[in-house]
Order: structure tokens, then sequence, then C-alpha cells
């Protein structure tokens, strides 16, 4: 044991080799598939009753203002090279980086805006 460092370190000729983490994309997949399946799902189940637009239009309004509200923050942190949110930065891109998914489920959208706005 050295006394700069806390843990054992390996023998001289020796080098630790690690697999990289080759893990959890199936569980991405499967939350997408399933994503996907519970959209159609409420599509359906809007276009048999209009007043399931309202649903989406809430659902769609809240999960998407706080993907917006994370761009803005992102922005304003880097228009202000604040150097506290270092830590948060990482976690503030993924939630900012989800704004693609919004554009995409902003389509069915307009198309049942003839039921929410007559």
């Amino acid at each position: 044991m050295s006394a700069a460092t806390s843990h054992a370190e390996a023998p001289a000729g020796r080098t630790l080799d690690f697999a990289p983490f080759k893990g959890g994309g199936g569980w991405v997949m499967g939350g997408g598939l399933l994503g996907l399946v519970l959209v159609v799902v409420s599509l359906i189940g809007a276009s048999m009753n209009p007043d399931g637009w309202y649903s989406y239009l809430m659902a769609f309004a809240y999960w998407a203002g706080l993907a917006f509200a994370s761009v803005i923050l992102l922005m304003m942190l880097h228009a202000t090279h604040a150097r506290w949110v270092t830590v948060l930065r990482r976690p503030i891109e993924a939630m900012s980086s989800s704004i693609g998914i919004f554009l995409l489920l902003f389509i069915p959208l307009a198309i049942g805006l003839k039921h929410v706005y007559v």
C-alpha cells in the first residue's frame, strides 16, 4: 500500500485490464419499445374518445416544459460561465437532450388540435 493511495497497487509488470461495460442496452431498447407501444395505445384511446386529447396535451406540456426549462437553465449557466454547476451540468444536459423526442411527440398533438381547440 502506498501512503498516497488507499488501495493496493498492481504488482510490477502486471496491468489491470477491465472489459468495457456492455450491459444496459437491452434495458434502454425495452424501455423505448414500451414507450412507443404506450404512445400508440394512448393515441388509439384519444381517437376513440376526443376528451383523451386533453390528457395528452397536459402530459406533453408537463414533460416538454421540463425539457425546455432545462435547456433555458443550461443556456443561462453557459452564458454566465458558472463554475459551481459542474456537478449538475451532465444531468441537465441529459434532460435537455430529450427535446428531439418532444418534437416527434408533437406530431400527434398537431393532428388532434382540432379536438382540443375548437
